[in-house]
């Protein structure tokens, strides 16, 4: 008897030749907005097994088309001798979006309840400002497309479940400023989810989850007054899994994902983007006798075909296991943050817990800036303001020696607002302390207690680890010499395989 649960959703957006031309009062900004898909299922087992056969699918379609256009009269601006042009401006926007969703679960039917849910949305936006002294002009686009889903299965004797979600976003968006200023931008985004856990054994529980955010945004901004010209295009990418289950027997899982990201701007100092990253997290779980537990684990991490693995065996009767996998680093373009964690212990009537989670979030920006003209006669500078959102002005900037119009100067994966406000390190210098552990690596693992990897969030008191002390604990060993959990890294191997200088590897 065998009761298999299948669910594949399908979307397209398309989002074509979308274009408003504005010369001085502003249109209403157009929002187009694809309702959010929503495909829900419950199955219950009520006294004998109903439908024990029973194939549930289900699919969906979606295409959308727009094309929208507001045109003005075009006036002559001469707010500024320097700028004698028309200030017109025009928007285009063409997108494709795709996403797909698959589902399964077959328990034999056996199980007490199995739930499904997979949702998915679209959202495309247009807005356009000018002042009254036509001397300003903004523009905004944005393109968005979110999806998750999510399947839970409990009481079964048996669990095979898997869990698939690809998501693609390919888009040009163009902008013109003025006569003589705009950008061109071509992205394109792909992401691929697999999730999945087989076990023959009883399964009280088994939760899994996948959710994908991709959005890339694109600004323009002329003002006469401020000397500024300037146009950015922007893209985050967010995918995550997360996996929890509690069995009493053998068991395999598995998480996988891949974002492929690639972006050009048509313009002389454009940067190009071409990256792909997979995060691997699994686990093997291996019940020899009613006490005797072993697992398999094996996390790797690759980025543009660089590899790193992480693979050990574990006897789960030493106690509860945990590991971090970790990879961050910031480019010219942008940043990569990738986390895979596995954590497994057993319960109080001796079966297996298990909690498994990745996160890929990769940020790329192509901004190009420059003045408008000369500086203008009232002898306005850019000194106040904040070119690269870093927290920190273009003065400050210059006075530390760093790059106004990069976050993060030295590229450790720490903002240099972050280094000079609240870590006190040298934001021009990866290694403040020159112990060979990077400022980043001595933050993250600042104190055997730290729980978070979030750098805003985290309560940052140095304890093992102090980014301004090659000696932190001042025992005669350097911090990169030191083998924190006794398993024959050292903190600086340890930082080079990736792992924690906490958990015995």
């Amino acid at each position: 008897m065998k009761r298999i649960f299948i669910t594949l959703l399908t979307i397209q957006f398309l989002i074509i030749g979308s274009t408003t031309t504005l010369a001085q009062s502003p249109p209403t900004p157009t929002e187009d907005t694809v309702a959010p898909q929503t495909i829900k299922q419950t199955h219950t087992k009520d006294g004998e097994d109903k439908a024990s056969s029973e194939t549930v699918k289900q699919t969906q379609t979606l295409k959308q088309t727009e094309n929208t256009e507001q045109i003005e009269d075009e006036e002559d601006t001469t707010a500024h001798e320097a700028i004698k042009q028309t200030q017109t401006t025009e928007q285009t926007q063409n997108a494709e979006s795709t996403v797909e969703q698959g589902q399964s679960v077959d328990t034999d039917g056996t199980a007490d309840k199995i739930e499904q849910e997979q949702d998915a949305s679209s959202e495309k936006s247009q807005d356009q400002s000018s002042s009254d002294e036509k001397e300003a002009n903004k523009q905004e686009q944005t393109v968005e497309i979110i999806a998750d889903q999510k399947q839970t299965v409990e009481g079964a004797d048996k669990a095979d479940a898997e869990q698939d979600q690809d998501a693609s976003l390919e888009s040009n968006q163009s902008q013109q400023v003025t006569q003589k200023d705009g950008q061109n931008q071509n992205t394109k985004v792909t992401t691929d989810q697999h999730q999945s856990i087989n076990t023959d054994a009883n399964t009280d529980s088994v939760e899994q989850t996948q959710e994908t955010n991709i959005k890339t945004k694109q600004e323009g901004e002329i003002d006469v007054k401020e000397n500024i010209n300037s146009t950015k295009q922007e893209t985050e990418v967010t995918t995550t899994q997360k996996h929890e289950s509690e069995t009493s027997g053998d068991a395999t899982i598995k998480q996988e994902q891949t974002v492929e990201a690639s972006a050009d701007k048509e313009a002389e100092d454009g940067k190009n983007v071409d990256i792909t990253a997979t995060a691997s997290n699994g686990v093997d779980i291996i019940r020899k006798e009613a006490t005797k537990t072993t697992l398999e684990i094996l996390q790797s991490i690759i980025v543009n075909g660089e590899k790193k693995e992480f693979k050990k065996t574990v006897d789960l009767e030493n106690g509860p296991f945990e590991h971090f996998q970790e990879y961050s680093e910031s480019f010219e373009w942008g940043t990569l943050y990738i986390l895979n964690k596995v954590s497994v212990n057993k319960t109080e009537d001796n079966d297996i817990h298990s909690l498994l989670d990745s996160i890929i979030k990769l940020d790329f920006s192509l901004t190009k800036k420059k003045p408008i003209v000369e500086k203008p006669d009232d002898d306005r500078d850019d000194n106040d303001r904040d070119s690269d959102g870093d927290g920190l002005t273009n003065d400050e900037e210059r006075a530390l020696g760093t790059d106004p119009f990069n976050k993060d100067t030295d590229g450790d994966g720490v903002s240099d607002y972050l280094e000079v406000r609240k870590f006190k390190t040298n934001p021009l210098n990866v290694d403040s302390d020159g112990d060979c552990l990077t400022d980043y690596f001595e933050i993250i693992y600042h104190s055997s207690s730290n729980s978070t990897f979030s750098l805003e969030n985290m309560v940052y008191v140095p304890v093992e680890l102090n980014p301004l002390n090659p000696d932190t604990d001042g025992n005669g060993t350097t911090d990169n010499n030191e083998d924190f959990d006794q398993d024959g890294f050292t903190n600086e191997q340890e930082q080079s395989n990736g792992t924690s200088p906490y958990e015995k590897n």
